[in-house]
């Protein structure tokens, strides 16, 4: 009977110790999947984000080309008209080049005002594209499952044993004496393996 019950124990032991094995694996399965999909996620998000920084890096480099071509209409309209009127005003000379100047000059202003207004957009679209880059590799990092607790297979061999040996004692353990009667348990008589 004894015999039977400490293979049972050590029966009980190893399924528990391939049932625990069996879930760490299927836990590392599902951790796997999700991290998989968060990555997922995530690279789809910095590339909606790429795509959505460089739209609008675009539209205003197109605006600071829009505003530059309107600055040199406008100063080439304000030419025009200055010559027109000094001509029919019979001014010549030093005087109107030097209005022209002015407006050349307020023209320039107003382009290198708007190319450097751009390049300072360019350096922000720059930074934001570098915030894009650290929160996808964050995101990544998030999403780094924890190690999956397996079974020990000496915590496992040290817990039949214990068991066996537990059994066994209180099996053989003599009462009325006090002690353990080594002569009856199944090792002492050749029984067991």
């Amino acid at each position: 009977m004894c015999d039977v019950a400490a293979a049972l124990m050590a029966a009980q032991g190893v399924a528990g110790f391939v049932q625990g094995t069996m879930a760490a694996n299927a836990q590392e399965d599902f951790q796997r999947d999700v991290q998989k999909m968060g990555a997922s996620m995530a690279q789809r998000n910095a590339f909606d984000a790429y795509v959505a920084l460089g739209d609008r890096q675009l539209q205003e480099h197109e605006a600071a080309a829009r505003s530059i071509d309107e600055v040199a209409l406008a100063a080439a309209k304000a030419q025009g008209l200055t010559r027109v009127a000094a001509g029919e005003a019979g001014v010549r000379g030093g005087s109107l080049d030097a209005l022209l100047g002015d407006f050349k000059r307020q023209e320039l202003s107003a382009q290198g005002l708007t190319i450097r207004n751009r390049a300072y957009l360019d350096s922000q679209f720059a930074r934001e594209r570098e915030g894009v880059r650290s929160q996808y590799q964050a995101q990544l990092l998030a999403g780094v499952p924890a190690p999956v607790e397996r079974p020990s297979v000496l915590g496992t061999l040290l817990n039949i044993g214990a068991g066996v040996g537990g059994h066994l004692y209180g099996a053989y353990f003599n009462k009325a004496e006090g002690k353990l009667d080594l002569q009856a348990s199944p090792f002492a008589q050749g029984k067991v393996f």
